[in-house]
């Protein structure tokens, strides 16, 4: 398997899990493989399965396992699969609080645009309010910036350090960053924020 084809998996594999294991947990499987630390990576998505009872489709559970040296990985075994008719989570997005508690954080605005705008590979920065859109979503009402990085560029990198940079600034990791690409077919969660959101960069 080449690097490429493993990080194409992980990718779509990371992008279906937003919203169903917890933002904190993403940011830090998506830095793991911004890094080339893959087996940080495989180890700590199985952790974060067990401890936060995630569940993986069979085709999520294929993927996984092509992602692995081994793949009759004794781990695989203890992965719950998503029941036939178990609802999966659903959000929807919108560019606009919908009361004042829900109102954006000027600070975390500052810091995405200002650190992507670093990144020569970086085309927009926009800001998507998520909200549950169905029983199963868990996930709480937050922010959700996303960065869409020019044609080519390699996922992680869209990243450009926004999640680092909140943490810096005392902001937890509360507002989750998903990177795109220009032009890629995206999983509905992903292209709901992108389509709803209010860009913030380039103004």
């Amino acid at each position: 398997m080449t690097v490429e084809t493993y990080e194409s998996r992980a990718v779509t594999l990371l992008r279906g899990l937003a919203g169903r294991l917890g933002d904190g947990t993403l940011r830090t499987l998506w830095s793991f493989l911004g890094a080339g630390e893959l087996v940080l990576l495989e180890d700590a998505l199985f952790g974060s399965l067990d401890s936060e009872s995630g569940a993986l489709d069979p085709g999520e559970l294929d993927l996984l396992r092509a992602m692995l040296d081994d793949e009759a990985d004794p781990r695989l075994s203890g992965i719950r699969l998503l029941a036939p008719d178990e609802q999966r989570p659903a959000y929807r997005f919108t560019d606009a609080a919908e009361d004042a508690a829900a109102e954006p954080n000027p600070i975390a605005d500052e810091v995405a645009v200002e650190l992507a705008s670093r990144r020569p590979e970086v085309r927009r920065v926009v800001r998507a309010l998520r909200l549950p859109a169905n029983a199963a979503a868990s996930a709480p009402v937050t922010w959700v910036y996303v960065v869409q990085a020019a044609p080519g560029s390699y996922v992680p990198h869209a990243l450009a350090g926004i999640p680092s940079g909140f943490l810096v600034k005392g902001l937890r990791s509360r507002y989750p960053v998903e990177p795109v690409v220009q032009g890629e077919d995206l999983p509905p969660y992903q292209a709901a924020a992108l389509a709803a959101g209010r860009r913030l960069w380039p103004a």
